[in-house]
């Protein structure tokens, strides 16, 4: 539903936002552990980034899914605190790792842009 939602411009995607903290409140309410609550924040974090590219995050919240995530993040919490909580513990510390490479990487490309830049203007004023 909200990949249909998401499609009426502006309004779908504050709709979508208020399920999504409905779903999140709800976990926290039913004590649902820090990683879990992570994850599912994650997912929706997720899904509003994408969501903002035109017609692309449209079909990505089709995808994705993020409360259909959550709620099932939470059923397994409910059932299996302790193995729900090492899944998620695991997800966050996979998600940060690769936060921790793609800024890694953008760092190192700036770097090498500044390194060209200043390059070609010493060679210019040598010129």
């Amino acid at each position: 539903m909200d990949g249909v939602i998401g499609l009426i411009p502006g309004l779908g995607d504050g709709v979508g936002l208020l399920s999504s903290t409905y779903i999140l409140l709800t976990a926290f309410r039913l004590g649902a552990s820090l990683p879990s609550l992570i994850r599912m924040l994650g997912n929706v974090l997720l899904e509003s980034v994408v969501g903002t590219i035109p017609l692309a995050g449209d079909l990505f919240d089709f995808y994705w899914k993020a409360n259909v995530r959550n709620i099932r993040l939470l059923d397994d919490e409910l059932a299996n605190p302790r193995q729900a909580r090492r899944k998620s513990f695991g997800a966050v510390l996979l998600f940060c790792a690769a936060l921790l490479a793609i800024v890694v990487m953008a760092g190192w490309l700036i770097i090498s842009i500044l390194g060209w830049i200043v390059a070609a203007a010493g060679a210019a004023l040598a010129a």
